[in-house]
C-alpha cells in the first residue's frame, strides 16, 4: 500500500522545536529582535493576543531560547505550542443505510440576520446541495487537505451538526441557522493549538456565535484558553469534545472553563468505555452515528460527533425560538446533563 510520507513528525502532543511568545502591550521589544536573538524563524501570529509562533533548528534551541524569552520584561508569556487530535474513529458500513436526517432547509431570518456557527476541523468535502445551502463560507488557516478518499472528519463534523438543527429547528419554514467552516489541519493528521487560536479569532471577526471544536490533548494552552474566554465574554457559546482516552484526566481545551464540553454516553447516560468522563465534563451526547458520502455509508464515533450534534442542537433551538444563547447554554446542561460515574 501507499503511504503519505510526513516531512516532520506531526504527532499529538507538545512540538519541542517551537514556542509561543506574548508581548505586552506597548512593548519596545519587538518579535523580529526576539526571533534574531534567539534564532529563531517567525511562523504566524496573532494580531488580538499580541502573540508569535517561532520554530527552532532543534528542542535544545527552543529550550534555550525560552530561557532568556522569559527573562525580557517586555514578554508577557512564552509557553509550547502543541499538535491536537480529532477524538474520532471514521470506518465503513457494511449497513447501506446511513441515519435518517428531517427535512432542513435555509430560510432568512425576519430581521436579516442568522445564527452564524464555526466549526474548527479539517477541510471539508462538498456535501449534497440541501446541506451546502447551509454553508456561508470554508475557510483554509493552514493550507491544504486530507489527502485520503474516505469520509474527512470536517465533513463529517458538519453533517452531524446539522442533523442537530434538524432535530430541534423543526420550523416549516426552515432554518436561519448557517455555517463556517475553518480548516487548521491542512494536509496534516494533527491541528496545531496556535492555528486553532487563530481560527477562534477568525470566527469571532466573521460573525460567528457558537463554536464547535471536535478537537484536543491533554496539554493546556493559555493562548486558547484566554481567545476562548474572550469570545464567551462576548456573548458566544463553545462546545468542545472531551476526548477518547477512556479516562477522568483534563482533556483540552474541553478542561478549560467558559466551554461546554461534551463526552458520548450510551443510552442509559453512562459514559462509552472509550469516551473521557472527567468532573469538568458537562454534556454527554449520542457519540456513534452514521453519514452518507461517495455512495456508501461510514460509521463515525468518538466524542467529536457528539460535540457536533451538541452544538447543532443547540443552534437549531436558538433559531427556532430566539431565545438567547445564555439562555440555549441552560436548556442543554439542563436537557443532557452528564455526571462523572463513582470510582
Amino acid at each position: 500500500a501507499t503511504q503519505r510520507v510526513a516531512a516532520e513528525d506531526t504527532r499529538p502532543g507538545k512540538i519541542d522545536n517551537e514556542l509561543v511568545v506574548r508581548l505586552k502591550p506597548n512593548s519596545k521589544l519587538t518579535i523580529e529582535e526576539i526571533a534574531k536573538q534567539t534564532r529563531g524563524t517567525m511562523l504566524g501570529k496573532v494580531d488580538k493576543l499580541n502573540a508569535y509562533r517561532l520554530r527552532y533548528e532543534t528542542a535544545e534551541a527552543a529550550e534555550a531560547a525560552r530561557k532568556w524569552i522569559s527573562e525580557q520584561t517586555d514578554v508577557a508569556a512564552v509557553e509550547n505550542n502543541y499538535r491536537w487530535e480529532a477524538p474520532t474513529t471514521v470506518e465503513p458500513s457494511a449497513n447501506s443505510t446511513a441515519g435518517a436526517v428531517g427535512p432542513l432547509k435555509p430560510r432568512l431570518s425576519p430581521d436579516g440576520k442568522n445564527l452564524v456557527v464555526g466549526i474548527i476541523d479539517t477541510a471539508a468535502q462538498s456535501m449534497s446541495p440541501d446541506k451546502e445551502a447551509f454553508v456561508l463560507s470554508r475557510q483554509d488557516l493552514v493550507s491544504g487537505q486530507p489527502t485520503d478518499d474516505g469520509l474527512w472528519h470536517g465533513t463529517a463534523m458538519a453533517e452531524e451538526f446539522l442533523r442537530g438543527v434538524a432535530l430541534t429547528d423543526t420550523s416549516e419554514g426552515g432554518s436561519t441557522v448557517r455555517l463556517r467552516l475553518y480548516n487548521t489541519y491542512g494536509a496534516n493528521e494533527t491541528a496545531t493549538s496556535f492555528d486553532v487560536t487563530r481560527a477562534v479569532f477568525k470566527a469571532a471577526e466573521d460573525g460567528v456565535t457558537i463554536l464547535s471544536l471536535s478537537l484536543g490533548g491533554p496539554e493546556p494552552s493559555p493562548m486558547l484558553r484566554d481567545a476562548l474566554d474572550s469570545f464567551a465574554q462576548q456573548g458566544g457559546l463553545v462546545f468542545v469534545a472531551a476526548g477518547n482516552q477512556g479516562t477522568s484526566a483534563p482533556y483540552y481545551p474541553a478542561a478549560d472553563p467558559n466551554v461546554v464540553a461534551v463526552t458520548a454516553v450510551n443510552r442509559a447516560g453512562e459514559p462509552m468505555s472509550w469516551a473521557n468522563w472527567g468532573n469538568y465534563v458537562d454534556v454527554g451526547a449520542p457519540g456513534v452515528t452514521t453519514v452518507p458520502f461517495g455512495g456508501r455509508t461510514w460509521v463515525v464515533s468518538g466524542t467529536s460527533p457528539a460535540t457536533a450534534l451538541t452544538a447543532g442542537m443547540a443552534a437549531g433551538y436558538v433559531g427556532r425560538t430566539g431565545a438567547s444563547l445564555p439562555a440555549a447554554r441552560e436548556v442543554v446542561l439542563r436537557e443532557m446533563p452528564f455526571t462523572p460515574p463513582r470510582p
